[in-house]
């Protein structure tokens, strides 16, 4: 974050996950986890109603992965990842 920047976003947490930016503009978000991970990931993204509208089977070396959700139509998501749920808003 830059000193005096109008950017406002907050960070979704849970257990050892952050994302963020939330809500996403671009639909650009980054996965933050507190330790390294190394392995394979299934993440699955849900609208509100509970349809699978993302999911994907990934590769994690590091702490660090950057999604992109572009293509999604603006609103509210669940992401389950790691057995947890966060909330992402897709403005």
């Amino acid at each position: 974050d830059h000193p005096g920047s109008a950017e406002q976003f907050t960070i979704a947490t849970v257990a050892n996950i952050s994302l963020f930016p939330n809500p996403t503009v671009d639909g650009q978000v980054t996965l933050m986890w507190k330790e390294a991970q190394e392995g394979k990931k299934e993440m699955t993204l849900r609208d509100v109603q509970g349809r699978v509208v993302w999911k994907e089977k990934v590769v994690i070396e590091g702490n660090v992965m950057e999604l992109d959700w572009k293509a999604l139509d603006t609103g509210i998501y669940l992401l389950e990842v790691d057995g947890e749920t966060m909330r992402v808003i897709k403005g």
